[in-house]
């Protein structure tokens, strides 16, 4: 009896000794079975989770680089970087103190306020028993019937050894490497038997053409492929359904035993192999034992989508296969944490308002980078063309933002951004051409430096004031260093804004850059951080002031109405040269952001200064604008843009030379003799309407492409009419068909408003239809009716009627915008 009783106690003695030595770790994992009622919660504790009998995998929570927010996942717990091999949330991390909880429904994740974020779609409605996190790396939710749920049948990026991918199976890539939101890749096993790689359009889900294809689909279906199988033995294989297999992985594989297994469909578009050795001292990392495809940056060719590196980078496969993202020359990461997320410029794309003064050599410039293409970006496709072709064929398109040329057929191809599908390593392109604004400003011209003192000393401390504009004043000045005494006319601006501080360099810079002995030489500058000072060398003996303090008319006009002056300065004694010269650079009417000048053959030199002037009943400069006005030695020609006072509603049949209307109200207009129409600012446009219906419907208008700011200004000039913002600049113009100049405009009652000269109409709206014809109206052949983009936007829009040359009259849809 006794004897019998000592056995027992001993071993109890000894179970209790072992107990007491397991790790924590074991002493963790009191139940194999999670029990209906269990929950975890995400909180940066390690002990939040359930592990596997083994304790080589763990199901919990993950904290994400924020701790504050977690991922339900399951984990590879051995291994020192804790790898992900599933995850429940990707798309919806739970914040701090969300709670999983085994119900008699499934698995439920809630955040803290209780709301569901996530939970497991069971199989059958069996009731939930338990459920475990098994040592093959799968989570189960068990009912008494079986499991109802398993992680494994609704994998993520990875499947593990003994895991299998049914018809219709999807592995979905991450977005990056730190994001679990499922990215822009997919494998698929698709129901033809084939396994396939896909790109995504992120963030939807549709696919682009795939960019591997396994080739297990026969004709007979018997022969195709039914399941990917990883199994025991650390092998992947495409079972076929008459029990045939077909390997993926390479023949000779390293001991399971002895290496933990997964396979990844990566973030950046590879699926890969990996193992890890389970003896790992903490210093090893995953190795890539094999990959699809074998190239991806050329293999993923779609015609429609970004590519692997995201729009207007490229790819460069490295030594282990793995895609490497690089962005242009002068273009960077949209997205600074994502090097697959694209690129962008860091300049401004294609051609400036102000650049059509300067050569495109003047603006572009180009960087090589040999054997790199974006083949899905073409545009434009130029054979037989040669570098120096293909390159100038760029530099003079504003669409351009780079060109390949082909080294073997001559071929030039223009690509215009985004860019798409990038990559290096072509041995059949010579070249990609990266076009490039150079990086230059109004100080990159060859300017002399002067300082505040110098410029003070040479206005003898700004005493002499020439005139004032919207940006400075203009000062008299001498300056003596330059050898001889030299009038100059120094600009000041002392009321600096971005705009019109920018707006004032960009019109220096044009003078400044260019060089013609007809022009007058820009000196200098001088600059801080409030206070600008602009020195233009008058070039002659004399006082600028006497253009106006000669005149009386002009003096008593100096307070309400600015004007652009523009000073020819006529040489006496002898004929010049013709402006134009073969040695030197041109000017075509003018230079960007100044306005219009017109040149004559004898011209010696040009200024320009702003003045302030106002209307004048007796004759000002504009009543000279065709003759000299004569002082010893010297001509002058003025070309004034007067703006007089709004005149309001006229019911004058002419409009005369010098009229203008300010967008203000509905009421600034000219009729017509009956009233029946009227010209001018309607609350949107720069129109003609019919002004005695409540409507106004409006029959033509200037500007509906681009729809004039408060305080515009049209105006009848010597150039026909000029619409500008109240900046002056150009909005719209009237070209009219004749060189002569207009004498007066007309609204007329048919609803036609012409510019006339003493021969005749030179323009008339009748002659450019916007959508609408009127009575005694004709469209010619070639003539084109085209719709508002929508009934209050007067945008040209999607149809268009036009009369052919071949005599229809048709209707087409047009490609918008």
């Amino acid at each position: 009896m006794a004897s019998s009783v000592i056995p027992h106690f001993l071993i109890f003695f000894l179970l209790l000794i072992i107990h007491l030595l397991l790790p924590l770790s074991a002493i963790a994992q009191t139940y194999r079975n999670v029990t209906l009622g269990s929950s975890l919660s995400a909180i940066a504790d390690d002990n939040s989770s359930w592990p596997s009998p083994s304790g080589e995998f763990f199901f919990g929570f993950r904290p994400l680089n924020n701790k504050d927010i977690f991922l339900l996942a399951i984990w590879f717990d051995k291994i020192p970087d804790k790898t992900i091999i599933w995850n429940a949330n990707g798309d919806n991390p739970a914040p701090r103190g969300s709670r999983v909880e085994l119900t008699v429904n499934g698995l439920v994740l809630s955040d803290p306020q209780g709301k569901e974020i996530w939970k497991s779609q069971a199989i059958n409605s069996s009731g939930v028993s338990y459920a475990a996190m098994l040592n093959s790396g799968n989570f189960v939710i068990a009912s008494r019937d079986g499991y109802m749920w398993e992680s494994f049948k609704v994998p993520t990026d990875t499947i593990l050894p003994t895991e299998t991918l049914e018809i219709n199976g999807i592995l979905s890539s991450r977005l990056t490497e730190t994001n679990y939101s499922k990215g822009r890749f997919e494998l698929r096993l698709l129901s033809d038997g084939n396994l396939v790689l896909n790109p995504i359009a992120w963030p939807t889900g549709s696919r682009y053409d795939t960019y591997y294809v396994s080739g297990t689909n026969e004709a007979n279906p018997m022969d195709s492929g039914s399941q990917v199988v990883f199994n025991g033995s650390g092998y992947l294989n495409i079972v076929r359904r008459n029990g045939g297999i077909v390997s993926i992985s390479p023949a000779n594989i390293l001991p399971i035993t002895e290496y933990y297994y997964r396979a990844t469909m990566d973030f950046d578009g590879v699926f890969t192999q990996y193992a890890y050795p389970r003896t790992s001292n903490g210093n090893q990392s995953w190795s890539n034992l094999w990959s699809i495809p074998n190239d991806i940056c050329f293999d993923n060719s779609s015609q429609l989508g970004s590519g692997v590196c995201g729009f207007s980078s490229y790819c460069e496969l490295t030594s282990d296969k793995r895609p490497s993202c690089e962005c242009p020359p002068e273009y960077s990461l949209m997205d600074p944490n994502n090097k697959f997320g694209g690129c962008k410029p860091n300049f401004p794309l294609g051609c400036g308002v102000n650049d059509g003064s300067r050569s495109p050599e003047e603006i572009f410039e180009f960087r090589e980078l040999r054997g790199t293409n974006w083949p899905t970006g073409d545009y434009e496709r130029l054979a037989p063309y040669n570098e120096d072709q293909c390159r100038k064929s760029c530099l003079y398109d504003c669409n351009c933002a780079v060109a390949v040329i082909a080294i073997v057929n001559g071929r030039c191809w223009k690509k215009k951004l985004p860019l798409s599908n990038g990559r290096a390593g072509l041995k059949e392109i010579g070249k990609a051409l990266i076009k490039l604004n150079k990086k230059s400003s109004v100080l990159e011209v060859n300017f002399s430096s002067f300082t505040y003192e110098e410029l003070e000393e040479a206005t003898n401390g700004f005493k002499e004031t020439l005139g004032k504009g919207s940006f400075g004043i203009v000062y008299k000045g001498v300056i003596l260093e330059l050898g001889s005494r030299n009038l100059v006319a120094i600009k000041k601006l002392d009321k600096v804004v971005q705009e019109g501080e920018k707006e004032f360099k960009t019109e220096v810079s044009a003078i400044g850059q260019t060089h013609h002995k007809n022009l007058v030489q820009l000196l200098g500058f001088y600059e801080r951080a409030i206070l600008t000072d602009w020195a233009y060398d008058c070039y002659i003996e004399g006082r600028l002031d006497n253009l106006v303090e000669n005149d009386e008319a002009a003096m008593s006009d100096m307070k309400r109405l600015q004007s652009w002056v523009y000073v020819l300065v006529l040489g006496a004694d002898s004929m010049m040269s013709r402006f134009r010269d073969k040695d030197d650079e041109s000017l075509d009417n003018g230079s960007s952001g100044i306005g219009r000048i017109e040149f004559s053959p004898e011209c010696n030199h040009l200024l320009f200064f702003k003045l302030i002037r106002m209307q004048s009943k007796q004759p000002t400069p504009l009543a000279m604008a065709s003759s000299s006005f004569s002082v010893p030695y010297l001509h002058f020609l003025f070309l004034l843009i007067l703006l007089p006072p709004l005149a309001i509603a006229q019911k004058y049949r002419d409009v005369t030379l010098g009229s203008s209307l300010s967008a203000i109200d509905d009421n600034s207009s000219w009729s017509s003799p009956s009233g029946e129409f009227a010209f001018g600012f309607r609350r949107l446009n720069y129109t003609d309407w019919f002004n005695k219906i409540p409507d106004k419907t409006v029959v033509w208008y200037a500007n509906g492409d681009n729809p004039a700011p408060r305080e515009s200004k049209v105006e009848l000039t010597i150039n026909g009419l000029m619409l500008n913002d109240p900046q002056g600049n150009k909005i719209w113009e009237a070209k009219h068909i004749y060189t002569r100049i207009p004498s007066y405009a007309a609204m007329l009652d048919s609803g036609n408003f012409v510019l006339a000269s003493r021969d005749g109409n030179i323009w008339e709206s009748f002659k450019e239809p916007v959508d609408t014809i009127l009575p005694t109206q004709i469209l010619e052949v070639g003539g084109v009716l085209s719709s508002r983009l929508t009934q209050i936007n007067y945008s040209k829009g999607r149809f268009q009627l036009s009369l052919i040359s071949d005599g229809n009259l048709v209707l087409n849809l047009i490609a918008w915008p």
